[in-house]
Parts: structure tokens; sequence; C-alpha cells
């Protein structure tokens, strides 16, 4: 919960302090929300370390393949990213930039997530014995 509380005191911080500047600068109003955007990512990062272990875990006790847990982790991580990244060029005022980089997100999560379908369909040729 302490993490938890300091994400969202440095996002409202940043936010509130990013209004401001908005006034006389636009440009460095959306750098402080980028600066905000990277002290919430480090301070997640934290938060993070139980569930990667958990996913270990769950992975280690159901005999599904390590190397599987991998694209896993990229793709949940490429998911936030394109989130953070089309919010920031969304507040730039770049709404086709936003886009693009969601379509990339969306792009990058499936070819990072082509290891997971592969090992399915294996699972499913095994079962069916084909």
């Amino acid at each position: 919960m302490g993490t938890y509380l300091k994400i969202s005191v440095a996002a409202l911080c940043a936010a509130i302090l990013a209004v401001f500047l908005r006034k006389t600068s636009a440009d460095y109003a959306v750098l402080t929300g980028v600066a905000g955007c990277c002290l919430c990512a480090w301070l997640v990062i934290t938060l993070a370390q139980p569930v990667v272990s958990f996913a270990t875990d769950l992975f280690s006790n159901t005999g599904l393949k390590q190397p599987l847990l991998k694209p896993l982790l990229k793709t949940v991580g490429i998911g936030l990213l394109t989130q953070i990244t089309s919010a920031v060029c969304t507040d730039a005022g770049e709404s086709a930039l936003a886009k693009m980089a969601e379509l990339g997100g969306c792009v990058m999560c499936i070819c990072v997530s082509i290891p997971l379908m592969e090992a399915v369909l294996q699972i499913i040729r095994d079962m069916t014995g084909g």
C-alpha cells in the first residue's frame, strides 16, 4: 500500500506541476508529465516483483516451460508501455502519433507472443495425437 501511495502522490504532483507549466510553456508541461511517468514506472517495477515471483512459481509448479514466461511478461510490459506512450502523445496534442504507438504496441505484442501460440498449438497436437 505504501508504494502505491507514493505512485499516487508522484502522479498528482507531476500533474499539478504540468497544469501550472502548461500556462507558460507547453513543452515543459509535457516533459514534466514524462518525468512523472518515469518516476511512477520505477515505483511500479518495485510493486511488480511479487507478481513476477508468483508467475515463476506458477510456471514451475504446473510443468510449463520457463521460457514461456518471458514472452508473457514482455507482452504485459509492452502493453503498459504502449498505454503510457499513447497518453503522453495525446497530452502533447499528437493524437495521430498516439494511435500509431497503440498500433505498434499491438503488433509488437503479437510478435512477442508467437512462442506462446506455438506452445499452445503443440499442446493441442500432443492431446489430439496429431
